[in-house]
């Protein structure tokens, strides 16, 4: 009668390090592990753009720090400020202060898209109706805002 033998044992199989790869800008476009060697080689020999640590685009980005702009990962802020009003009559301006340079997009009885080059976003409509309006700031996590706007008779 044969005795089994104890099975071998899994070989150590390095679990690496998490990593984060970004962009120029400095948004996330990748994320994952891998052994530490073959991080150093990717970031030092081939300059890939990766730092270690844990991020995803939706909640991370990485800011160029001091005059080396030394990578640094970051949780995206939100905006902190909102419209001073949610309700306006038609043809009334509503005011979110100090927006930087971002992508506005709104969606309602009137839908659209608009670049803004930073600073006071003043929104209005000619037609009634709540309106969705949604500001892209990188690196600031996207918001969202629902304006209601009344008829003006």
């Amino acid at each position: 009668m044969t005795i089994p033998s104890a099975p071998t044992p899994a070989p150590d199989i390095p679990t690496g390090v998490a990593f984060v790869a970004y962009t120029d800008e400095g948004r996330i476009d990748g994320h994952g592990n891998m052994p530490q060697e073959m991080f150093y080689f990717c970031r030092n020999e081939r300059g890939h753009n990766i730092l270690m640590g844990h991020g995803r685009s939706e909640t991370h980005y990485i800011e160029f720090v001091g005059e080396a702009r030394a990578p640094v990962l970051r949780i995206r802020p939100q905006l902190a400020q909102g419209f001073d009003k949610t309700e306006i009559a038609v043809r009334e301006a509503a005011t979110l202060p100090d927006v930087p340079a971002a992508t506005v997009s709104f969606e309602g009885p009137m839908k659209g898209t608009h670049r803004h080059p930073g600073g006071d976003l003043v929104v209005g409509w000619t037609l009634p109706g709540t309106y969705t309006v949604r500001i892209e700031a990188f690196p600031y996590l996207p918001a969202e805002f629902k304006l209601t706007v009344g008829d003006a008779t």
